[in-house]
Protein backbone atom coordinates (compact mmCIF):
# COMPACT_ATOMS: atom_id res chain seq x y z
CA UNK A 1 0.00 0.00 0.00
CA UNK A 2 0.88 3.72 -0.11
CA UNK A 3 1.26 4.53 3.63
CA UNK A 4 3.18 0.95 3.98
CA UNK A 5 5.66 2.95 1.46
CA UNK A 6 5.68 5.72 3.61
CA UNK A 7 6.60 4.40 6.76
CA UNK A 8 9.42 2.28 5.38
CA UNK A 9 12.48 2.98 6.83
CA UNK A 10 13.57 3.03 3.13
CA UNK A 11 11.10 6.11 2.48
CA UNK A 12 13.02 8.55 0.77
CA UNK A 13 11.47 11.53 2.75
CA UNK A 14 14.73 14.04 4.83
CA UNK A 15 15.02 13.37 8.21
CA UNK A 16 17.18 15.43 10.93
CA UNK A 17 18.18 12.96 13.54
CA UNK A 18 21.07 14.13 15.93
CA UNK A 19 21.74 17.63 13.76
CA UNK A 20 22.31 15.80 10.50
CA UNK A 21 20.30 15.13 7.72
CA UNK A 22 19.72 11.84 6.03
CA UNK A 23 17.76 10.87 3.35
CA UNK A 24 16.08 7.85 5.12
CA UNK A 25 15.47 6.42 8.08
CA UNK A 26 17.73 3.65 7.27
CA UNK A 27 20.60 6.36 6.64
CA UNK A 28 20.24 7.59 10.24
CA UNK A 29 20.16 3.88 11.30
CA UNK A 30 22.95 3.01 9.93
CA UNK A 31 25.48 6.30 9.95
CA UNK A 32 24.95 6.33 14.17
CA UNK A 33 26.11 2.16 13.85
CA UNK A 34 29.03 3.54 12.07
CA UNK A 35 29.47 6.82 14.01
CA UNK A 36 29.01 5.16 17.75
CA UNK A 37 30.12 1.80 17.38
CA UNK A 38 32.60 0.73 14.62
CA UNK A 39 36.08 0.85 14.17
CA UNK A 40 35.41 3.40 11.21
CA UNK A 41 33.98 6.05 12.73
CA UNK A 42 34.29 8.49 9.73
CA UNK A 43 32.00 6.28 7.62
CA UNK A 44 28.85 7.67 9.08
CA UNK A 45 29.52 10.43 7.21
CA UNK A 46 28.72 8.37 3.91
CA UNK A 47 25.30 8.00 4.82
CA UNK A 48 24.60 11.87 5.60
CA UNK A 49 22.12 13.68 3.03
CA UNK A 50 24.67 14.24 0.20
CA UNK A 51 26.93 11.76 1.15
CA UNK A 52 28.30 8.93 -1.07
CA UNK A 53 25.59 6.15 -0.20
CA UNK A 54 22.35 6.98 -1.81
CA UNK A 55 20.12 3.96 -1.92
CA UNK A 56 18.33 2.87 1.16
CA UNK A 57 18.93 -0.96 0.06
CA UNK A 58 22.67 -0.17 -0.19
CA UNK A 59 22.58 1.45 3.40
CA UNK A 60 21.26 -1.32 5.05
CA UNK A 61 23.74 -3.53 3.42
CA UNK A 62 26.55 -2.39 3.91
CA UNK A 63 25.57 -1.72 7.83
CA UNK A 64 24.69 -5.59 7.85
CA UNK A 65 27.36 -8.00 9.13
CA UNK A 66 28.07 -9.29 5.38
CA UNK A 67 28.41 -5.77 4.52
CA UNK A 68 30.83 -4.79 7.20
CA UNK A 69 33.18 -7.93 6.84
CA UNK A 70 33.42 -6.84 2.79
CA UNK A 71 34.25 -3.31 3.75
CA UNK A 72 36.58 -4.57 6.47
CA UNK A 73 35.25 -2.45 9.25
CA UNK A 74 34.24 -4.42 12.81
CA UNK A 75 31.47 -3.71 14.79
CA UNK A 76 31.22 -3.64 18.50
CA UNK A 77 28.40 -5.99 18.46
CA UNK A 78 28.05 -6.16 22.22
CA UNK A 79 27.34 -2.62 22.65
CA UNK A 80 25.15 -2.23 19.26
CA UNK A 81 22.95 -5.20 20.60
CA UNK A 82 22.36 -3.56 23.70
CA UNK A 83 21.19 0.20 21.84
CA UNK A 84 20.33 -0.34 18.52
CA UNK A 85 16.51 -0.37 19.53
CA UNK A 86 16.88 2.37 21.62
CA UNK A 87 18.71 4.61 19.13
CA UNK A 88 15.68 2.75 16.28
CA UNK A 89 13.18 4.71 18.86
CA UNK A 90 14.62 7.56 18.96
CA UNK A 91 15.27 7.96 15.13
CA UNK A 92 11.77 6.75 14.64
CA UNK A 93 10.79 9.43 17.25
CA UNK A 94 12.79 12.06 15.39
CA UNK A 95 10.80 11.52 11.92
CA UNK A 96 7.46 11.82 13.95
CA UNK A 97 8.29 15.29 14.98
CA UNK A 98 8.85 16.20 11.68
CA UNK A 99 6.58 14.67 9.66
CA UNK A 100 2.63 14.74 11.13
CA UNK A 101 1.43 11.82 8.63
CA UNK A 102 4.58 9.49 9.91
CA UNK A 103 3.51 10.74 13.54
CA UNK A 104 -0.48 10.39 13.05
CA UNK A 105 0.26 6.35 11.86
CA UNK A 106 3.03 5.48 14.08
CA UNK A 107 1.52 6.87 17.18
CA UNK A 108 -1.99 6.33 17.38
Amino acid sequence: TDIGRYMSTFYKKKITFQGVSYPTIEHAYQAIKFKNFSDNPVMWMKFRRGGSIKCPKTAKYIGSKEGLKEIGVTLDTRSWEQRKSYIFRKIINARGDQDKLFQNHIFY
